[in-house]
């Protein structure tokens, strides 16, 4: 349990696999951990090209997680919330100021039974920024792990609590019988206080590419993603083979 990967190529990009001018990235983005940060943050290698952009999602990232009511009884993150103001107050960061500001909106509480009980705030969020941080921290770790890029060519598909609300049940029950629990069952990384957590499994014999990953954030909020060769490597990997 625990065994964070530590020896992995520093010479190429995490990435693309270039050799081109090179960076340390954190995965995940170091602004989750408030001071002092744990001694086992992980950093890869990444060239300008895949790592001049990432900045600004990650703080997008980072200030949607500690702000999540299911986040928000983590200690880290609610430790983060005076650095989430002091962020949004920034003159650079007028952009991402209008962006929630315009995002917000009243909540109508109510009890099960329909009893209303008062108002209060929510927001609208971009998920296709979440995906985007969380697509590279899978990436990050893929390399970390296995010592190759997963590649550009190749996609991650990341699954949200949201993406499942609807979902049929029948669907549930095959998720969770041919991924959910198997991925149950390996290592689990952790990196602080729980306020990172990954656990991944590799399906394919022949084809490592296709491979699933647990991720949350503060204990809370996960995230399921898959790695192929295509949009659709979910289904790919429910046909196939586990690895031992």
């Amino acid at each position: 349990m625990n065994k964070l990967p530590v020896n992995y190529p520093r010479n190429i990009c995490a990435y693309c696999g270039s050799r081109g001018k090179l960076s340390d990235d954190h995965i995940p983005p170091k602004n989750l951990f408030s001071k002092p940060r744990p001694s086992n943050l992980i950093t890869v290698s990444a060239c300008t090209k895949c790592h001049s952009t990432t900045s600004k999602d990650d703080e997008y990232f980072w200030i949607n997680l500690c702000l999540r009511d299911d986040a928000g009884d983590h200690l880290s993150a609610r430790a983060n919330w005076n650095s989430v103001l002091r962020s949004l107050n920034r003159k650079e960061a007028t952009g991402m100021r209008r962006s929630f500001l315009s995002d917000l909106w009243n909540i109508q509480l109510r009890t099960p039974a329909g009893l209303y009980t008062g108002n209060r705030l929510g927001y609208d969020v971009d998920l296709a920024r979440i995906r985007k941080v969380v697509e590279r921290i899978v990436r990050g770790f893929y390399f970390a792990e296995f010592c190759e890029p997963l590649g550009l060519n190749n996609v991650v598909k990341v699954i949200l609590n949201e993406d499942l609300q609807n979902a049929p049940k029948d669907f549930l029950e095959e998720l969770n019988q041919t991924i959910l629990l198997p991925l149950a069952s390996m290592d689990t990384k952790v990196i602080g206080d729980n306020i990172f957590i990954y656990r991944y499994h590799r399906f394919v014999k022949e084809n490592p590419i296709f491979s699933v990953w647990g991720l949350s954030f503060y204990g809370h909020v996960p995230f399921l993603c898959f790695t192929g060769t295509d949009s659709v490597c979910v289904e790919n990997m429910q046909k196939s083979d586990e690895i031992d």
